[in-house]
């Protein structure tokens, strides 16, 4: 998993992006990989001696009767592994070596959009907690000496005892930020059983259940177009599935096996995986004698959809953590209004 990320993913996007152009020019995959390994052994760049080192191991692999893909084991993830072992095969292979490039260079985008457009909430979520806290440490006990907190009323009375909960847990909230990004990535692709179909429902989960879907769907796409049926092509892609992945393939392929077609298996595994309303698409598409083309345009179409609904869910998101933000300002400028009128009242 460490090689995968120091692999990141504009890496692997230009490296099967410089294979590609290579091989449209006639190079063999072992040629290819040749070039591109002695004009990076040339460079005086530090990430360039890392992929150097990337490269030696798969040119051993191929050389011990590897594919490609294979030979990519641990330096790719799984669902990159899926998509390549799917198209490998094919006689079109470095043009849809080439557009797989580009879809990789679209996710690459679409991480970095919802990267950005997480952390700004985030953001805004930790500096209401701080506030809280302030508000805890700093200005209760200075209005707690001219009016007892015990005899604070209202908004007071709540937002007092929501910024002790707040000072009193900071060290494990700080935790939980900190961890929450490794623990997302661990996540992601383990998590496969109880619980995880609702969690495909949030920002992150969704991006991760489309981006693996879109690779299923293309990879089955590519699979089927080289004669295999849909139990031989999950059969082909499953052994470098992620776990969260491989649970979903094992029971389209049940289904598959129990005679239904692969819009009625995607549909009947019930975890809504890619999505259940493409699982219609897959029922209607099923029959036509061209359905590998349709479930690759399918998959372009679905992917181009998923990416304007996340944009739709993080615009929301950040709405609504400016909505958390102006709820605890306000609640804190009525609280001093409402201390105030309690002392005033007091001394008349």
């Amino acid at each position: 998993m460490i090689a995968v990320w120091q692999f990141g993913l504009r890496r692997r996007q230009r490296l099967y992006r410089d294979l590609a152009g290579l091989m449209k020019a006639g190079l063999s995959k072992g040629e290819a990989l040749d070039a591109v390994r002695s004009i990076a052994a040339a460079s005086r760049r530090n990430d360039s001696r890392f992929l150097v080192r990337i490269l030696v191991d798969i040119q051993s692999g191929m050389r011990n009767g590897l594919s490609l893909a294979s030979a990519l084991e641990g330096w790719v993830p799984g669902g990159e592994r899926m998509v390549i072992e799917a198209i490998e095969g094919g006689d079109r292979f470095p043009q849809r070596l080439e557009e797989f490039s580009r879809s990789l260079k679209r996710q690459a985008g679409d991480r970095g959009k919802v990267a950005g457009e997480l952390a700004y909430p985030l953001f805004l979520l930790c500096m209401v907690y701080g506030l809280l806290v302030h508000f805890h440490l700093r200005i209760a006990p200075v209005l707690g000496g001219l009016l007892p907190r015990s005899k604070w009323t209202g908004v007071a009375h709540y937002l007092d005892i929501a910024s002790g909960l707040a000072a009193s847990n900071a060290i494990a909230a700080t935790v939980i930020v900190v961890a929450a990004g490794p623990a997302a990535a661990l996540v992601l692709r383990r998590w496969a059983g109880k619980g995880r179909t609702i969690a495909d429902r949030l920002p992150v989960f969704a991006s991760y259940r489309a981006n693996t879907g879109m690779m299923f769907l293309k990879s089955m796409g590519s699979l089927l177009a080289n004669g295999m049926t849909s139990v031989e092509a999950i059969e082909r892609v499953r052994p470098g599935a992620s776990p969260y992945v491989g649970r979903r393939l094992d029971l389209i392929r049940f289904y598959l096996l129990n005679g239904n077609d692969l819009g009625s298996s995607v549909e009947l595994s019930g975890t809504g995986w890619p999505d259940r309303d493409l699982a219609f698409s897959l029922r209607v598409l099923s029959g036509v004698p061209d359905f590998p083309v349709r479930l690759t345009e399918l998959a372009e179409d679905w992917e181009q959809e998923k990416r304007e609904e996340l944009v739709r869910d993080l615009a929301a998101l950040r709405a609504a953590a400016f909505l958390v933000v102006f709820g605890v300002i306000s609640a804190m400028i009525l609280s001093m209004y409402s201390i105030q009128s309690q002392i005033t009242a007091g001394f008349g």
